[in-house]
C-alpha cells in the first residue's frame, strides 16, 4: 500500500507545483447561425497538448496555461475550423473567449449540417469517464496511436486493473476471462475459444478502435454476466474530413529473424490466413470410419491425406505489416453520409526453444526431474482485418450507422520436442504440425433518434459469425532407449511409436467450430424536465436486449496402427523411416504395413444454443451535489447443449434460468473537479458451451486433456465499489478505488486425481463448482500533463500511471462434482487458494512526449503483472504458477511536412523469460524450491513503420 500512497502524494504535489505561474482560458462556443451551444467541440492551444471539450452548454475551460501568447483552435465535425490568434495569458488571470463557429458549406440552402462529438481523444475519454454514472475506465484512439499497440489485447493492458493471459485474453481485477462481458459496438462479442468462455482480443486491430471503455460496476443497461468488467469496444465511425493514408512496416525479432528453422509444407493461401483445402478431409471421405472395414480398406482411405509429413530447413524473413485507411464525407440529397474503411495485414514470425519438464515430487527441493524436453517452436502468424463503417445523418434528431468488422487470423506452427523420460530411460523426439484459423465477422445496424426534446430512442440489430478450424493437426511420437547403440557404436535411430488403438495423442486431429449470433436491442431514455443543466435533469431509462446464439462443434481424430497381418521386420523398417516417408501409400497398405483407424467417439461433437432476453429499467435521480442511479435487469436465459456420451446415449443440458439483477450507483460531487462513487450490483456467471460438453480436448503444448461437465451450475456474484476521482483539468485525472466481490458456486477447473504425476504422460482437467470465493483490492490511476511548467520540454510531457493490489480466496470444498464422465470426487488439494489468473499486483507506467511544432513523439511504456495461478493442481501434482515479466516498450516517431511519418518501435526490450513453475513445496508462491515446467524467451521485437498521408 505504501506504493499507492507515494504515487498519489508525488502527483498531487506535482499538480500543485506546476499550477503556479499560470492563467486560465474559458468561454462558450455557439453555432453562428442558430446561436445554440455546440456540444463536444474540441478547443485547444495550437502547438501544445493543452485543450478541452465543450460541455452541454457549450462551455469550455483550459486551466494551468503558462504565461504567454497563444492561438486558440476550435474544431467540430461539420463545421469550419476556427483559429483565434494572439491571445495573451497572464499569471493568475482568466481570459474569457465567447465565440461562434460556422457550418461547412453554409450556402447549400436548407440542408442541415449536423456534427458528431469527438470520442477518441484523451480529453473526450476522460470527460466520458467523469460523466458516467458507473465506475469506469478507458482509453481512446489518441493514446492508442502513441503506444503503437497492434491489437485490442495489447491496448487493454494499458488500462487500470487489466492484465493479459496468453497475450490475448483479458484478466480484469484479477478475475479470469470468464468473468468479463465483451461488447463490440454495444453487441455481445462471441466466445472465440473451443475449450473455455473467452474472447480473443487480438482479433481486433488497434487502428480500427475509437475507444475502449471498461465498466466495473453494473447498471440496468449493462450486461448482467460480468464481475471483472464489461468491456465495450467502439470502432471508428465517421471521419472529421476526407483522408487517405497507407503504412508499411518491417520488423525484426531477436532469436527469430534470419534464423534457420525446421518447418513443414503448408497451403498456398496460408499467407491470407486460411487453408486452401490442402489439409482438410477429402470430400468423399466417410462420415465415420468403421472398424468393420478391413485394414486394407481403411488404409486406402488414408491415401487421401497428405503423406509427406517431413520438415525442411527455412530461413525466417522479416515481419511485415501493411495498412490502408480511407475516410470520406459527402451528401446524398439532404443526408450527410460518411464512410470509413480500414484494411490491415500482418505476416509475423516467432521462434524459441522452450524448456519442458516434469518432476519427481520428493524432498529435498527443488525436486529432481522425471522428464526433460526442449520444444523447438516456430510459429508464423497471419492477420487480415477489414473495417467498413457508414453513417447516415438526416438531421440532429436522426442518425443511422452501419458498422462492419471482419478479421481472418491464423497461425502455422512447427514444434519438435526433443528430450527424454529420465525415469523410464527413454529418449523422445516428438513432432507437432499445426495450423489454426479463425474468422470473425460482426455487423451492427444502429439507429439513434430524438423524439421531441425529452425522449431518445436507440435501436440496434446485430449479427456475429465466428469460425475456428484446426485442419489436420499432426502429432507423432518417436523414441529410443537411452544410451542404446548400434554395433558400430552410433546411437540407434529414433522409431515411430505406434499406439495400440486410436487416441488423441498420436495421429491426425481435425476440428471445426461455427457460431452464429443474432442480436437486437431497443433503448429509451426520457427526461423528466427541461433543466438547463444536464447534470440536474432526472431521467428514466428502459429497454430490451435479446440474443440467439447457435454453435456446432465437430472433432475427428485418426491414428496409424500396425496391420494384423504385417511382418514385424517390415514394421520395424517402416518405423525407422523419416516422417517424410513413413506414411507413403506403400507403407500404409493394411496388409504388410500400417493401417488407419478412427478414434473419434460420440462425445467429440456437440451442438448448442443460447437464448437471452433481458429487459431492464433504471433511473437517474440528481440533486444539487448528489445523484443516485437505481436499476434492475431481468435476464431470462435458456442454455441448451446436445451431445452423446461414450455409450452413445444422449447427454446434454437445458438450463432455463431467470436472474434478477439489481444495481445501485451513487455519486457525490465534492467540488466541480472531484467526486466520490459508491456502487453495488449483482451479476451471474454461466457455464460456456464447451464447459458443459463431455467432449475431451487435448492440448499438445501443455500435455493436458480437458473434459466438460454437463452438471455445472450458474455462479452468482455480489459486487461493491468505492472510488474517489479528481479532475484537475480536462486532460488530467487522479483516482483511487476499492472493490469487494463475493461468489457463490464459482466455476473453476480441477486437476483430476492421479493424473500428471511422475511416470504419467499427461494431465487431465475437468470443470466444477467451488463452494464460495472472495476477491477484493484497491486501484489507483494518474494522468498528468505538465502544462503549467515554464519549461517547453515539460509542457510537451505527459504521464499515465496506474497500479492495482489484488487479493482473492476460493473455498473449493472437500468434494466436487465433475460431471457424469468423472463423477463426484474428493478434492485432493488445499481447501483454500487464489483464483486462477489473479495477480497480486499490476503496474502500468507511461511517459509521453509530444512536440507538435517539431513533429517529434517519444513514448516509453512499462508493464508488469505479478505471479499468478496458471493451472490448479492437487497434493499429488502441485499447481502451476506463471511468473511475472517486466515489459518495457519504446516508440519514437517523426513527422515530415505533415504527410510523412517514420516510426520506430521497440517492444519487450528486456525479453525476460516466460516461466510456468510448479509449486513443488505447496507454499502457493514461486521460490527457489520450485522447478520450471515450461520456460522460454519470446524475443524482443523492433519495427520500422512508414506512413504517408495523401
Amino acid at each position: 500500500m505504501r506504493y499507492f500512497s507515494l504515487l498519489l502524494l508525488f502527483f498531487i504535489f506535482s499538480f500543485q507545483v506546476f499550477a503556479q505561474n499560470t492563467g486560465t482560458i474559458k468561454g462558450q462556443i455557439k453555432d453562428e447561425t442558430e446561436q445554440e451551444a455546440v456540444i463536444g467541440a474540441s478547443v485547444f492551444l495550437k502547438g501544445t497538448s493543452m485543450g478541452s471539450t465543450t460541455d452541454v452548454d457549450g462551455n469550455f475551460q483550459i486551466n494551468n496555461v503558462p504565461e504567454g501568447t497563444y492561438t486558440l483552435v476550435i474544431t467540430y465535425v461539420g463545421y469550419d475550423t476556427k483559429e483565434i490568434p494572439d491571445l495573451k495569458v497572464e499569471v493568475g488571470k482568466i481570459l474569457l473567449i465567447n465565440t461562434s463557429i460556422v457550418p461547412e458549406n453554409q450556402a447549400i440552402g436548407q440542408i442541415e449540417v449536423v456534427g458528431k462529438r469527438e470520442t477518441g481523444t484523451t480529453i473526450a475519454v476522460i470527460a466520458e469517464i467523469k460523466e458516467a454514472e458507473q465506475v469506469a475506465v478507458g482509453i481512446g484512439s489518441e493514446q492508442i496511436q502513441k503506444t503503437q499497440d497492434r491489437d485490442a489485447a495489447q491496448v487493454l493492458r494499458r488500462i487500470p486493473g487489466v492484465s493479459l493471459q496468453e497475450n490475448r485474453f483479458a484478466i480484469i481485477r484479477g478475475l479470469p476471462q470468464r468473468y468479463n462481458a465483451v461488447m463490440i459496438n454495444d453487441i455481445y462479442a462471441p466466445s472465440t475459444e473451443v475449450d473455455t468462455r473467452a474472447f480473443s482480443f487480438d482479433l481486433v486491430p488497434s487502428n480500427m478502435i475509437d475507444r475502449v471503455l471498461i465498466f466495473k460496476s453494473g447498471a440496468g443497461e449493462l450486461p448482467g454476466d460480468f464481475a471483472g468488467g464489461a468491456v465495450k469496444i467502439y470502432t471508428k465511425t465517421a471521419p472529421e474530413e476526407n483522408f487517405t493514408n497507407i503504412s508499411i512496416g518491417y520488423g525484426f525479432r531477436t532469436n527469430t529473424t534470419l534464423e534457420e528453422v525446421q518447418d513443414y509444407q503448408g497451403s498456398k493461401t496460408d499467407f491470407l490466413g486460411f487453408d486452401n483445402g490442402l489439409r482438410r478431409l477429402p470430400t468423399n471421405f466417410p462420415s465415420f470410419i468403421s472398424n468393420s472395414l478391413s485394414p486394407a480398406e481403411r488404409a486406402k482411405l488414408a491415401h487421401g491425406l497428405t503423406s509427406d509429413l517431413g520438415f525442411a530447413t527455412k530461413r525466417i524473413l522479416p515481419d511485415v505489416r501493411l495498412s490502408y485507411n480511407m475516410g470520406r464525407r459527402f451528401r446524398v440529397g439532404s443526408w450527410q453520409v460518411a464512410n470509413l474503411t480500414a484494411i490491415n495485414y500482418g505476416n509475423t514470425h516467432q521462434y524459441y526453444d522452450a524448456e519442458f519438464n516434469n518432476f519427481l515430487l520428493v524432498q529435498p527441493f527443488p525436486p529432481p526431474k522425471s522428464a526433460s524436453f526442449v520444444d523447438a517452436t516456430y510459429t508464423n502468424f497471419y492477420r487480415l482485418g477489414v473495417l467498413h463503417n457508414w453513417s447516415f445523418v438526416k438531421n440532429a434528431d436522426n442518425r443511422i450507422e452501419l458498422k462492419t468488422l471482419f478479421n481472418q487470423q491464423s497461425f502455422k506452427q512447427s514444434l519438435i520436442r526433443r528430450g527424454g523420460d529420465i525415469i523410464n530411460t527413454v529418449d523422445n523426439e516428438n513432432y507437432s504440425q499445426r495450423f489454426e484459423q479463425k474468422s470473425f465477422f460482426g455487423s451492427q445496424l444502429v439507429g439513434k433518434h430524438n423524439i421531441g426534446v425529452k425522449t431518445n430512442f436507440t435501436w440496434v440489430a446485430g449479427f456475429n459469425y465466428t469460425n475456428k478450424s484446426e485442419p489436420d493437426w499432426r502429432r507423432f511420437v518417436t523414441n529410443r532407449r537411452t544410451g542404446a547403440t548400434l554395433p558400430d557404436g552410433s546411437p540407434v535411430p529414433f522409431q515411430l511409436s505406434i499406439p495400440g488403438s486410436g487416441n488423441l495423442f498420436d495421429g491426425r486431429y481435425f476440428s471445426k467450430l461455427n457460431e452464429f449470433a443474432y442480436s437486437t436491442s431497443v433503448a429509451f431514455e426520457r427526461k423528466l424536465n427541461e433543466n438547463t443543466e444536464e447534470k440536474l435533469t432526472p431521467k428514466i431509462r428502459f429497454g430490451l436486449y435479446t440474443e440467439l446464439k447457435n454453435r456446432d462443434f465437430k472433432a475427428r481424430y485418426f491414428s496409424y496402427l500396425v496391420s494384423p497381418t504385417a511382418d514385424p521386420a517390415n514394421i520395424q523398417a517402416i518405423k525407422e523411416q523419416p516422417l517424410s516417408q513413413i506414411f507413403r501409400p506403400e507403407n500404409v497398405d493394411g496388409i504388410n504395413g500400417l493401417t488407419f483407424v478412427e478414434g473419434t467417439s460420440s462425445v467429440d461433437s456437440y451442438d448448442a444454443s443460447n437464448l437471452l432476453a433481458a429487459p431492464y429499467a433504471s433511473a437517474y435521480i440528481p440533486f444539487k451535489k448528489f445523484s443516485i442511479t437505481p436499476g434492475v435487469r431481468l435476464e431470462y436465459n435458456i442454455q441448451e447443449i446436445n451431445t452423446l456420451n461414450l455409450s452413445g446415449t444422449p447427454e446434454g443440458a437445458r438450463n432455463p434460468i431467470l436472474s434478477i439483477l439489481p444495481s445501485l450507483n451513487m455519486t457525490y460531487n465534492l467540488t466541480d473537479k472531484s467526486l466520490v462513487r459508491l456502487a453495488y450490483y449483482r451479476s451471474v456467471n454461466r457455464p460456456e458451451f464447451r464447459e458443459l460438453a463431455p467432449f475431451i480436448f487435448y492440448d499438445f503444448n501443455l500435455n493436458a486433456s480437458i473434459t466438460g461437465n454437463s452438471r455445472l451450475k450458474n455462479a452468482t456474484i455480489d459486487n461493491a465499489d468505492l472510488r474517489w476521482e479528481y479532475y484537475p483539468s480536462a486532460s488530467e485525472l487522479i483516482s483511487l478505488g476499492a472493490f469487494y466481490k463475493n461468489f457463490a458456486n464459482p466455476i473453476e477447473n480441477y486437476l483430476q486425481n492421479n493424473t500428471g504425476g511422475a511416470g504419467t504422460n499427461n494431465f487431465a482437467y475437468s470443470f466444477g463448482n467451488a463452494v464460495q470465493a472472495q476477491a477484493y483490492g484497491v486501484e489507483a490511476e494518474v494522468r498528468k500533463q505538465f502544462y503549467g511548467s515554464s519549461s517547453k520540454f515539460f509542457q510537451n510531457l505527459g504521464v499515465v500511471a496506474n497500479a492495482s493490489y489484488l487479493i482473492s480466496k476460493v473455498n473449493v470444498g472437500r468434494q466436487v462434482d465433475l460431471g457424469p464422465s468423472v463423477g463426484v470426487v474428493d478434492v485432493d488439494a488445499p481447501e483454500n487458494r487464489t483464483l486462477v489468473g489473479q495477480s497480486p499486483y499490476l503496474v502500468n507506467f507511461g511517459l509521453y512526449y509530444n512536440d507538435e511544432d517539431k513533429g517529434w513523439q517519444i513514448n516509453a511504456l512499462y508493464n508488469v503483472a505479478g505471479p499468478r495461478l496458471f493451472l490448479v493442481g492437487n497434493f499429488n501434482t502441485p499447481s502451476f504458477y506463471e511468473n511475472q515479466r517486466h515489459i518495457i516498450d519504446l516508440n519514437i516517431a517523426k513527422t515530415f511536412a505533415e504527410k510523412f511519418e517514420l516510426r520506430f518501435t521497440m517492444q519487450d526490450i528486456l525479453n525476460q523469460k516466460f516461466r510456468i513453475v510448479q509449486d513443488a513445496n505447496l507454499n502457493a508462491k514461486i521460490d527457489g524450491e520450485d522447478g520450471d515446467i515450461k520456460a522460454f524467451r519470446p524475443g524482443s521485437n523492433y519495427f520500422f513503420i512508414f506512413t504517408y498521408k495523401f
